[in-house]
């Protein structure tokens, strides 16, 4: 699903991980990261808290995020695979 911020991405919900690809229009998703949440939350109707979240940046690699703390997770991978297998030990 392609959804339009102040940044432009597509997403997608497998289990427990949201997976999201900057699309690279406007600001970033790293930069619009908490609006991006928000927004996917409110599309389809989750709460952040119970989800995984991994975005593939605007260079092309895989990082996460944790909405809980607000922070970052540095995964540092250009495989999707790979950051969603990560990101279960690393929230």
């Amino acid at each position: 699903m392609r959804i339009k911020t102040a940044s432009t991405f597509t997403f997608t919900v497998l289990r427990n991980i949201v997976s999201i690809i900057d699309l690279d229009e406007g600001m970033s998703v790293t930069n619009d990261i908490e609006n991006v949440v928000s927004a996917i939350c409110k599309t389809k109707g989750i709460n952040a808290d119970e989800y995984k979240w991994i975005y593939k940046d605007s260079d092309g690699l895989w990082d996460g995020y944790n909405p809980i703390t607000g922070t970052f997770i540095y995964l540092g991978t250009h495989l999707e695979s790979d950051a969603k297998e990560m990101i279960l030990y690393k929230h």
